[in-house]
Order: C-alpha cells, then structure tokens, then sequence
C-alpha cells in the first residue's frame, strides 16, 4: 500500500539540506537575501536552506526524464539542455564558502528539474588542476547527482579558470561524456577572484570554436572580484552578451540564493510559482481515533506521491473540530521530514464539525502572503470529512462566495455512511467540490479505503501520471507519538 512509502534522509556535510520549492534559502532571525539595484546579492547572516540530498541514501531514483506527463521540456524530440558547473576550489575560498557553493549547485541543479525534465548537468572543479566531479552520464539517478555533488574535496591552491572552461569544452560537451550536439549547453562559472598561474588564456579559450552557441554566466563573489578591475574585465568576458542577464555578482557565498531565480529563469525559460495545497482535516468527535490516523496517512502518502512528480507544491493541513487550527503551514515545507513529522503528531480536537469555518480559516490564514502563499500559484483545498456540518457560526454558502475562493480548485472526499446516504451532507459535499463533480468528488464507504484514491488524487492535483511514483522509495509517516 502506499502508505508504507518511506522518505529517506541523507546527511551529507555537517548541516542537513533542508527541495522544492519555492524559496530556496530561508535566512535566521527573519533576515532575507535579496538582490540590491545595481544586482549585486547581499546578505546578512543568513543560514542556507539544506534539504536538496534528501533523496539520496536509498538510490532513490529521481529520473524526471522518464515521467509521461504534459510538459514540453519532456518531448521525445527536444534534445534537452546540458547545464556545466565551472566550479572554483582555489585556496583562496575558504572550506565553508565551497561548501555553501556546493549546495548552490544542488539548488540551482533540483530548481531546475522541478521545470526541465530534459535538463542534464555536469560539475567541473577546478584548483591546482582540472576535475570532472559529475558528468552528464551521471544525470539518470538523480539521488546519486546530488550526492556526487555533496562529496566534492576542494582542491585548493591556484585559479586555473581558463583551464576549467577549457576542460568543459574538451571533455563535457561530447559524446562521449553522453552529450547530444543538438542540446543547449550552458556554462556557469561561479569563482572569487582572478585567474592566477593559469598555462592557458582566457581569450584563445573564448575564442574555441567549440564555444559558439554556449550560453555562458560568469558569478562572481566577494570583493576580490568585485573591486578589482581585471577580475571583473575576466568575469565579463567570460559572461555572454549582455552582460547584465549573463553576469551576477554576489557580495559573498550567504548570498547565492538571491540569484537562483534569476539563474533558473535563465536557463529554463519558465516562471512556475507553483502549487498550493491546502488539506481541510475533520477531526470532529464522530471520527473514530484509528480512523483519524488513517486520515492523516492519507495525507502524508498524498504529499510524498505529489512531492514525487512536483517539486514545486506546497502543503498546508488545517484540523477543525469544535476549533480550527493550522496543524501545518506553506511556510513548513522546507523540510520534508519535519513537515510529515508535524503530520504524524496532529491530535484529534473532536466535537463539533465546523466545515465552512475551516474553508474560510484556509481564504483568510493559508493562502495569505503571511503564510508564506504566493498570490500567482495554484491553490487547491482537499477536505476530508465524514459527515454534515454541525455546530459551525459560518454558512457553507458564504464562504464558497467569497472572492477569494475564485480560481482555488476544490476537491471533497466523504467517508462513510454519514455522507454517502445523508442527502444534506451530499449536498453540502457536491456544493464543496469544483464542477464536475466526478472529478471532484470522491466518496469512500470507510477511511481504510483512502489509500485507493491517493494515485488519481496525485494526478488531478499535478496533472502528471507518473507510473513510476509508487516505486519510488520514500518514508512513511513517522510513528503517532
């Protein structure tokens, strides 16, 4: 059943990677990255968000590539993109900086796949000599990129750039590392400074006929580039024309996150805000406590089996019985095993069955930018109740004529016989749910039989059938406590 998949958790450097989706580094003590006017990152004490291994220990394979869905980054025709990471490991970075660069890559590397299914990338470091740490060969199990990417050593010693860059067009882009001459290629180099005891130039390099079409980004961090004339002339010529889409400068490591967007949008072309789902969860006093735990594992599968296919959703789960409460919010997403862990501890709140409350709780407390909600995703409510509204201050009517419910695809799940032979709460069921109904609205006779609809839930959520999902290996709702 799916509810024994399992999430697995690999620890890969000394912090764990907090996937998918949306804001990809959070920063302590409410402080924010952002990107200042003349496109310069700064930052200000900032912890990276850590969650991009998480896949890895099991062999999770992530091969997006393989998925049937819609997507045209997925067409059998469409060559793909080769992304290759430049990746500078001289010794004047500092051991935490290459790690924070590390997880920069990890992130640029998951963002993508969450929008290009056909993206394949490769990791060049360089130092004191030239290193393939990840070749495009190595892009079917994606578990095993990310972690390839998690073990790179630094190198250390001098700044070889040309030779780098040199090294992606000799033996990155060819066939026999697995590239296709029809791909878009991409490469982006991410370095602190001037090149330095480096046998080869950076303008017979440039000037390779290998180069032509090769989209390349120059990043540049910390002052060593950006207040030195020649360091600066090497990060332009490196970046292609114009300068200013090809070109990022970043006051130091905190703060590559402020330009992941940018670089995503770059590369993939797409500006997904992604999905928002929001579970409205009964746990009035008719349900049975084996039954709400059955629900709550609903939940759980239904995140991991979405998560499989989408990296950009969020979840949020709000409980109503004679109270409503947000028992996880979009904010919460960040960590995966966290977020299920919250799932795990919901305790039932009983009593009353206050539907239309906890439908308008989700308008005016989930869906809010406070929340962490962004106003151009995709929002979905998903209730799961077993019975009419009792008890509730609210109309049903009301709420679902609120303008802020306009666009927000509403799908109803009754459970048991207090639904399915009771003509009011049919009614207020089908009123619930999105038109049509058969797509919306899915009745079960008991809360064991949940676990069947979590595939066609999964694909009327993403819209992707992904036959593949239910062998994935990921892990199960962590034990009520």
């Amino acid at each position: 059943m799916i509810g024994g998949i399992q999430f697995v958790i690999l620890l890969v450097t000394t912090a764990i990677f907090s996937v998918v989706e949306n804001a990809v580094y959070h920063c302590r003590n409410g402080q924010e990255t952002t990107q200042s006017s003349d496109g310069t990152a700064k930052s200000s004490g900032c912890s990276l968000r850590n969650d991009y291994f998480i896949f890895a220990e099991k062999n999770i394979n992530l091969n997006i590539r393989s998925y049937n869905n819609n997507n045209n980054n997925n067409n059998n025709n469409d060559p793909g993109k080769e992304i290759a990471f430049v990746l500078d490991g001289s010794g004047s970075i500092d051991p935490p900086d290459f790690e924070l660069a590390k997880r920069f890559i990890a992130d640029v590397m998951t963002t993508v796949w969450s929008k290009c299914f056909n993206c394949k990338f490769a990791v060049v470091q360089y130092g004191d000599y030239v290193k393939t740490e990840l070749s495009l060969k190595e892009n079917d199990n994606r578990a095993k990129a990310l972690t390839k990417v998690a073990g790179i050593k630094q190198i250390t010693k001098v700044t070889i750039t040309a030779s780098a860059i040199n090294h992606v067009l000799e033996h990155i882009f060819v066939k026999e590392d697995g590239s296709n001459d029809n791909s878009k290629k991409y490469i982006i180099m991410i370095t602190d400074g001037r090149i330095y005891r480096d046998n080869m130039t950076l303008t017979e390099v440039l000037q390779n006929p290998k180069m032509k079409d090769i989209t390349r980004f120059a990043i540049g961090v910390g002052p060593d580039v950006l207040n030195h004339i020649v360091a600066l002339e090497e990060m332009r010529s490196i970046a292609s024309d114009p300068d200013e889409k090809h070109f990022f400068k970043a006051d130091d490591y905190k703060a590559l996150p402020a330009i992941l967007d940018s670089l995503q949008m770059s590369i993939t072309g797409l500006d997904d805000p992604g999905k928002e789902i929001a579970f409205v969860l009964d746990g009035s006093g008719s349900i049975d406590p084996p039954d709400f735990e059955l629900a709550k594992q609903f939940i759980a599968d239904v995140m991991t089996t979405v998560w499989s296919t989408c990296f950009n959703c969020k979840f949020a789960v709000v409980q109503y019985g004679y109270y409503v409460k947000t028992e996880l919010s979009l904010k919460e997403n960040d960590n995966i095993t966290k977020a299920l862990t919250k799932v795990a501890g919901i305790k039932q709140i009983t009593k009353f069955t206050i539907t239309a409350s906890a439908i308008n709780h989700v308008l005016e407390h989930v869906f809010v930018k406070e929340d962490g909600s962004n106003e151009n995703s995709k929002k979905c409510i998903i209730v799961i109740t077993d019975g009419r509204i009792f008890m509730d201050a609210m109309n049903l009517t009301e709420v679902l004529q609120n303008p802020k419910i306009e666009n927000i695809t509403r799908f109803v799940i009754g459970v048991g016989p207090e639904v399915l032979t009771h003509t009011i709460a049919l009614k207020e069921m089908r009123e619930i749910a999105s038109d049509p109904d058969d797509e919306h609205f899915f009745k079960l006779e008991e809360y064991s039989a949940l676990e069947t609809i979590v595939r066609h839930l999964q694909l009327a959520v993403t819209g992707i059938d992904d036959n593949n999902a239910h062998q994935q290996s990921f892990p199960s709702l962590p034990p009520h406590q």
